[in-house]
């Protein structure tokens, strides 16, 4: 038996992985109970959060539980690819926003360039140097945003759905 508050977890996990703990090591119920109530306590937490809200520290944490109820024989690995995916996905996020700062940063320079360009009198050789750099930094910045799109697209269903999509049947 688990926490009544758990007890709509229990079913849908039931529903969609079956019985968890079938191959458990343990075999006491009362300690059956407690490793079960672990892993829906994540679940729960996922179910209640938003990605923005996790820390990769408290998703590390998470994930070693799971592991160690894995190392009890807890069919979870399920949840253990999901924590996996969330934590990938809280990186994507970290690295859109160096990519987005490299691209603003780029994009400054660019326009300085073009006004020095427009503004000064420069020898033709000069000028040619600074349009080629100012076309290798666009071709850059098109790396870039091609990046921040592919984040994007894959950072899209964690920020469209709940985190535990897909695992359980609601």
């Amino acid at each position: 038996t688990v926490k009544a508050e758990l007890a709509p977890i229990l079913k849908a996990v039931l529903l969609k992985h079956g019985d968890i703990v079938t191959d458990c090591s343990l075999n006491s119920t009362q300690c059956r109970s407690s490793l079960l109530e672990i892993a829906f306590g994540i679940i729960q937490k996922l179910q209640a959060a938003k990605l923005e809200d996790l820390t990769e520290p408290e998703l590390r944490s998470m994930l070693a539980s799971v592991s160690d109820l894995e190392s009890l024989k807890l069919r979870v690995s399920w949840l253990r690819k999901r924590l996996d995916q969330i934590i990938e996905a809280l990186q994507l996020v970290k690295q859109c926003s160096a990519l987005e700062e490299d691209k603003r940063k780029i994009v400054q320079e660019i326009e300085e360039m073009q006004k020095e360009l427009g503004s000064c009198r420069m020898e033709t050789l000069e000028k040619e140097k600074k349009t080629l750099r100012i076309q290798e930094m666009e071709a850059v910045i098109g790396t870039i945003s091609e990046s921040i799109s592919s984040n994007e697209a894959r950072l899209s269903c964690f920020y469209e759905r709940s985190l535990v999509d897909g695992l359980l049947c609601l």
